[in-house]
């Protein structure tokens, strides 16, 4: 795990650094966008420049008041707690990837913009993001039919003979029972973690462990975190973002679908009918695609759109 003084900084920024309420709240990564704006763009340390200054020098280097010069001090002057998560983190093979590192998802950086997640941890194979990946959205509370399990299983081999992984929130009911159902066929998974990776790891049963080892978590807050409530509608929009299509299974409508359909994070969208979830039908009329039985969906015919969309979305960034 290394990192340059650009990446250093912006962890400093924008790191929950404890597993509590921070005494100084972390910057979101449109702030740090605005703050780097201002530097001057031919020098090549970025907001690594930053490292080491005073408030007066903050001040006068990117023309703030005193109020936001001495937040941002405080965030830098985070060393030492920085230093110990970066060791613990290491000890417990959790990566910390910034968007200054080469193993961050470009697709977020692309699709996202300033709004995409400051940092992530991750545990397993990162390069799992790099292939193709369908993901799969939901809430817990909702009850899993014997039919919903079926087509589910059903999905969850189709999408591995056709080569795509799955990525999906670890949400109990059907969005766990994807994940388990692809890891028993020893297919690609993306797990997104509710909380911290370790309240998620917590939650898996020892043979779910045993093959996350050679999958990838995702956890977007301090690992030792076990609620992270505020992260809800930036999960989803992260799945969203490294996925060739997803499919919403369950929602209450705050789950943040329909700003991830606005701002085109994926192409293809579907949500699922289910009776037992009336707010799945507020999302037809914003981007999204019906989907009567996740068994009966052919993967084979939706394969190459799903391919020649990604790749011409990266052809388009450049």
């Amino acid at each position: 795990m290394q990192h340059n003084d650009k990446a250093y900084a912006y962890m400093l920024l924008t790191l929950p650094l404890t597993a509590g309420e921070e005494s100084v709240v972390p910057l979101t990564s449109k702030e740090v966008a605005n703050i780097a704006g201002k530097l001057d763009i031919n020098d090549t340390r970025g907001i690594g420049q930053l490292i080491g200054l005073e408030e007066i020098q903050l001040m006068n280097l990117l023309s703030i008041g005193s109020e936001e010069a001495y937040r941002i001090r405080l965030l830098l002057d985070r060393n030492m707690p920085l230093a110990k998560l970066i060791e613990d983190c290491i000890s417990r093979e959790i990566d910390i990837l910034t968007p200054f590192g080469k193993d961050y998802p470009a697709r977020l950086v692309r699709l996202m913009g300033v709004y995409n997640c400051p940092v992530l941890f991750t545990k397993g194979n990162v390069e799992l993001l790099k292939g193709y990946n369908i993901g799969i959205n939901g809430i817990g509370g909702i009850r899993t039919t014997e039919e919903v399990k079926q087509g589910l299983r059903r999905f969850a081999g189709e999408l591995a003979r056709n080569e795509f992984g799955l990525i999906s929130q670890d949400v109990p009911g059907a969005c766990r029972y994807a994940v388990r159902e692809m890891l028993a066929i020893d297919g690609r998974t993306v797990l997104i973690a509710q909380a911290g990776i370790s309240a998620c790891e917590q939650e898996m049963n020892r043979e779910m462990a045993d093959k996350m080892e050679h999958n990838l978590v995702i956890g977007l807050c301090h690992p030792d975190r076990n609620e992270d409530s505020k992260n809800t509608a930036l999960r989803t929009r992260t799945l969203f973002a490294l996925s060739q299509a997803a499919f919403v299974l369950s929602t209450d409508g705050r789950r943040g679908e329909q700003d991830a359909a606005r701002q085109k994070l994926c192409d293809d969208l579907y949500v699922m009918e289910s009776p037992e979830c009336e707010a799945n039908d507020t999302l037809l009329n914003k981007g999204f695609r019906q989907v009567r039985d996740m068994g009966e969906f052919s993967v084979p015919a939706a394969a190459q759109r799903w391919r020649r969309s990604d790749e011409y979305n990266q052809l388009s960034f450049l």
